[in-house]
């Protein structure tokens, strides 16, 4: 890939340093330590604009002591509104330097119009003079970030490594289309948005061409499963916001005689995060940002003692506990909560022998969703299609159905868990983790919705409680 840009990257110290220049604004210097250049680094925005777009960087050339604060064509970005030039003429500054480092003469807002100079007096008192403008261009980044194909088979995109792995078992996709999402007005090159292209040809490439077209980057394509990564591909996805242990909110791991007090499942909500207790009245809130106990409870007394069994949350943020079977019957109890103020009301039962030690749901359940459900003990997993909030247990009705898990090499036990792909589609693939009795390992499988068989096994793992 060509050189995109010059970066200049800084730490800023906790040190700031104000200097009155002329203008209607203060300006901003961020100062840091221990750079000669005195100069680290000069941004800019348009004064009055909360877009966050409104960032622009600069170019510096200490060699031939040039300054280009660089607008693009397009702004906002994403739009096919152009830059005036005009608005250059009025252009907030922020500096980052070096301590003991001034800028001369003093200025918060520059016309960038034209050349300007400023003179950097760095930390052993030398000075330079540097010229100073603004130039607008055509955007020069060239990222893919997201690629599905017309079949709906996901691309798995590594933006460090340029590759994209296509999620597929089959032995031979046929030539398609595909949609994506690209860094503003750049373009891939095939046109695979028009013209289908070959992924699972050997050797095969695109190339994202930024709307500059001379910046571009190559992504080489392969076919597979991805295997466990130790952190996302994008790392700027998301980010490890706390660590705890169970044992540092005084819950258990492994289970007493009467099983009580194991944590067993949690609800995520848009701000809170439920931590499910097996045998008690109420559930535990944490502040999902900072895993603090909030102090608060999910009263979940409505809930027969002991009957706790798992819990779980839809993506609506609804708070879902499931009670498994009792002992000598074959009843499978649901209670739904809509936050973690209510007091929740049963929303089914389920004549399913085995059921309810996990559940797992897409979509929202008072609306469309599939929950699906392990038999504990048996190669089965139950299937609840909900439509509209409609919920039926009855295997005549079609609404509740039985999937025979077919095609694994597992004789362990299907308990641990089984999660749909679809909230709409029950014939869509599926997954499922089995127990390894003799060594307690666990396997994850891949299975066809269509068919229950397996598509895709993965070599059983150990996991260890941390506690």
């Amino acid at each position: 890939m060509n050189n995109m840009k010059t970066k200049v990257l800084s730490i800023i110290s906790a040190m700031a340093m104000t200097l009155l220049f002329q203008g209607c604004h203060e300006p901003e210097v961020l100062v840091s330590t221990g750079d000669p250049k005195g100069l680290l680094a000069l941004t800019a925005k348009i004064p009055g604009d909360d877009s966050s777009d409104n960032n622009f960087h600069s170019e510096i050339d200490y060699d031939n002591h040039s300054i280009v604060v660089v607008f693009p064509k397009n702004y906002p970005l994403a739009s096919d509104d152009l830059l005036p030039e005009e608005t250059l003429r009025n252009i907030r500054i922020t500096a980052a330097l070096s301590n003991n480092t001034v800028i001369e003469p003093a200025f918060s807002t520059v016309d960038l119009t034209k050349t300007s100079y400023i003179t950097v007096k760095n930390p052993q008192g030398v000075r330079t003079q540097y010229s100073l403008r603004g130039e607008i261009r055509d955007y020069w980044e060239c990222d893919l970030h997201e690629i599905t194909l017309a079949d709906g088979t996901e691309g798995i995109v590594d933006e460090i490594n340029h590759t994209i792995l296509i999620v597929s078992t089959e032995s031979d996709l046929e030539p398609m289309t595909a949609s994506f999402s690209v860094s503003p007005h750049a373009k891939v090159v095939p046109d695979i948005a028009n013209e289908p292209f070959d992924f699972d040809a050997e050797g095969a490439k695109i190339k994202v061409v930024a709307q500059d077209g001379k910046n571009f980057t190559e992504y080489s394509l392969n076919k597979g499963i991805p295997s466990k990564l130790p952190y996302g591909i994008d790392r700027n996805a998301a980010k490890l916001m706390w660590v705890k242990k169970l044992s540092e909110y005084g819950l258990k791991t492994i289970p007493g005689a009467d099983a009580s007090g194991v944590h067993n499942g949690i609800a995520v909500t848009d701000k809170y995060i439920v931590v499910n207790e097996m045998g008690t009245m109420s559930a535990m809130v944490l502040n999902a940002k900072t895993g603090e106990d909030t102090g608060m409870r999910l009263d979940m007394s409505i809930i027969p003692n002991g009957r706790n069994t798992y819990m779980t949350s839809d993506d609506a943020g609804h708070i879902i506990v499931s009670g498994r079977y009792l002992a000598g019957t074959d009843i499978m109890r649901v209670w739904i909560f809509d936050d973690i103020h209510d007091k929740g009301r049963e929303l089914f039962t389920a004549n399913v022998y085995g059921a309810g030690t996990k559940i797992s749901i897409v979509g929202d359940i008072t609306k469309d969703a599939i929950m699906l459900s392990p038999y504990d003990g048996n190669a089965i997993v139950y299937q609840w299609i909900i439509t509209n909030g409609e919920i039926n247990s009855s295997m005549s009705t079609g609404k509740l159905r039985q999937k025979n898990l077919v095609g694994t090499t597992s004789s362990g036990q299907w308990g641990i868990a089984a999660t749909p792909t679809s909230a709409t589609n029950p014939d869509a693939d599926f997954f499922a983790i089995y127990t390894v009795k003799t060594n307690n390992n666990y396997g994850p499988v891949l299975f066809d919705g269509a068919n229950n068989t397996a598509k895709a096994q993965g070599y059983p793992n150990t996991i260890k409680s941390d506690a």
